[in-house]
């Protein structure tokens, strides 16, 4: 092994290192801001559930009344 090999590694590993340590800590100040700013924007005043959801648009539907037409096959 040549002796400068031990120089040129070490500032790639070390480099490589701190540079994962700082992108963790940009990401997770990034994460917890967007989670803060989306903690009041999404206040509503009444508590939907997929249930009642479902039930809204299923009574604005008439699902007695319909006629099964094929699709086309494209030519």
């Amino acid at each position: 092994m040549p002796p400068n090999t031990f120089a040129k590694g070490l500032p790639l590993i070390v480099f490589m290192v701190g540079g994962t340590g700082v992108l963790a800590t940009f990401v997770q100040g990034q994460t917890e801001a967007k989670d803060h700013n989306m903690q009041y924007k999404s206040v509503s005043k009444k508590q939907h559930t997929l249930e009642e959801e479902h039930k809204k648009v299923m009574a604005k539907m008439d699902i007695d009344d319909y006629v099964m037409v094929p699709v086309p096959k494209p030519k």
